[in-house]
């Protein structure tokens, strides 16, 4: 069965250790992505793993907060993380105008 994107997402931060989860909260904060707004400072002020992804979810919606978290890890050097969670992650096919099935989305 596959993850939902939340909970992919958060196996993702998971395997962050504190000092990492820390700098990806940092970006959260930043002007990361053009088209995406940060979050504030505050909203994300002694969040754990699971609290940064709801309101990642929250701010970007699902789609959003992986193409954000893809961006954030590649800043960060954790390739091979960001190629785990793009490997994992498909998007409604409704979303690319193809009928039926998904399609796996090379973000």
């Amino acid at each position: 069965m596959m993850k939902s994107t939340p909970e992919r997402l958060l196996a993702t931060l998971e395997e962050l250790v504190t000092d990492e989860l820390k700098l990806f909260q940092w970006f959260l904060n930043q002007d990361v992505l053009e088209g995406f707004s940060s979050i504030p400072s505050s909203r994300l002020e002694n969040a754990d793993r699971q609290d940064t992804m709801d309101k990642m979810v929250e701010t970007y919606g699902p789609e959003g907060a992986v193409k954000i978290s893809l961006e954030i890890l590649r800043r960060m050097g954790q390739n091979n993380l960001a190629e785990q969670l793009k490997a994992g992650y498909k998007i409604n096919s409704q979303r690319t105008g193809m009928k039926g099935g998904q399609m796996r989305c090379w973000l």
